[in-house]
């Protein structure tokens, strides 16, 4: 039973390198905008910084599912300047003009957040929603035998490794209500075990006191329950953990589904919890199903029909949509089940695997990673026709996850 439940995670552990621009039936009209050449009234910042500062603007707003930036006159103009007192965006929209300013250092690696978030809430002045672009993310970069969590800003810059365990760490998600803290996998004692840690410390400490092996965790929108994929009742079955608002322990993890001589994997809550979407192959080959937690003894529904190889599913957090991939033609693609509509979605044609979709806080952006020779993060928004590599360097970065709640920013 062992193999069959590594064979059946071994897509997990695949690797590619590059996407395609994929057709998105929810695309929409952008509103173009027009952002000028940063101004410097300022001989604490270099040449360098203020070519950045560009490049940070030029970035989000043309990911931001709203705006794409142009090159001629628009209908919303950006005149970003620094000065002493830091960073200032002056916004016109169609007559109105505001600014908004944030206090900078001077140091990029300290600044680069404080910019996001100005443009976050710069995006909410112009388009009534709030950015996502202060949001990190987090993700496993493996290295040879050694994985390791790291974590980097919306558009991939900021790398800062997070665990020293020199181990094998994946799947990191961060907590809700709980900024900075977040949940991950760890072999450091041999099985995998859930480990709970900080941004700011190198290692966590486990939490689930079960034997046998702890995989692929999802975390409830409210914080008050884990579920999880454990074998230890000899195969691997969903496994529900609860917590009270201090996040200790409620109880003794429940074995929620199991099935004769079938592998569980990847659940994932439903906004409420009421739900969870968990990928099964009890009826031949993985698909994902729907379990309602609130019904007891309720054999789950087959959610995917359309293909018969479905993995790493992600709810929406407006509980509206579920991303997971698919195999297609032989590749895997990022596919999304509309929950109103009823219907499944290709969204990407690309020629390499591609796994592991993570939705953002605002339900229109996606993060995900490519699988094959090489494993790169990429990004994408469902009102866009494209997905953008935000990762490089050595490794091979998989299983990211965007931050909920930013806490303070520095």
């Amino acid at each position: 039973m062992k193999n069959k439940f590594f064979l059946f995670l071994f897509p997990l552990f695949l690797f590619s390198e590059e996407i395609l621009e994929v057709p998105l039936a929810t695309q929409e009209i952008l509103i173009p905008v027009h952002i000028v050449k940063c101004a410097l009234h300022s001989d604490r910042f270099s040449e360098s910084y203020v070519n950045e500062v560009s490049a940070i603007l030029s970035f989000d707003f043309n990911h931001s599912a709203f705006s794409k930036v142009v090159s001629e006159k628009a209908p919303i103009t950006l005149r970003p300047k620094l000065t002493d007192s830091g960073l200032t965006v002056e916004a016109t929209n169609q007559g109105e003009v505001f600014e908004l300013t944030t206090p900078l250092t001077g140091n990029l690696s300290t600044d680069r957040r404080k910019i996001h978030y100005l443009l976050s809430k710069l995006q909410k002045r112009l388009f009534g929603q709030e950015g996502i672009f202060h949001k990190r993310i987090l993700y496993a970069n493996r290295m040879k035998t050694i994985s390791e969590i790291f974590v980097c800003d919306f558009d991939g810059k900021n790398v800062k490794q997070i665990t020293q365990e020199k181990g094998y760490c994946i799947s990191p998600k961060f907590l809700p209500k709980r900024p900075g803290n977040y949940l991950y996998v760890s072999y450091q004692l041999g099985q995998a075990k859930l480990y709970l840690s900080d941004l700011k410390l190198k290692k966590g400490v486990s939490i689930i006191p079960l034997k046998g092996n702890q995989i692929l965790p999802s975390i409830s929108q409210k914080g008050d329950q884990i579920a999880f994929i454990g074998d230890a009742g000899g195969r691997p079955d969903l496994f529900l953990q609860s917590f009270d608002d201090k996040g200790n322990l409620l109880g003794k993890p429940r074995q929620i589904f199991s099935y004769p001589f079938a592998t569980q994997a990847s659940p994932t809550f439903s906004p409420d919890g009421a739900k969870i979407a968990f990928v099964s192959d009890k009826d031949g080959p993985p698909r994902i199903y729907l379990l309602d937690l609130t019904r007891a003894n309720t054999a789950p529904e087959l959610l995917t029909k359309q293909n018969k190889q479905n993995t790493s599913p992600a709810w929406s957090p407006d509980g509206m949509k579920l991303a997971y991939s698919a195999k297609t033609d032989g590749v895997r693609q990022i596919w999304i089940y509309d929950f109103q509509e009823k219907i499944e979605t290709q969204l990407t044609f690309a020629k390499e695997n591609m796994e592991n979709p993570m939705w953002a806080s605002d339900s229109l952006h996606l993060v995900f990673n490519s699988e094959g020779d090489l494993a790169e993060l990429y990004i994408a928004n469902i009102h866009q026709n494209q997905f953008v590599k935000i990762s490089e360097g050595i490794g091979h970065k998989r299983f990211p996850s965007w931050e909920i709640d930013e806490g303070e920013i520095p």
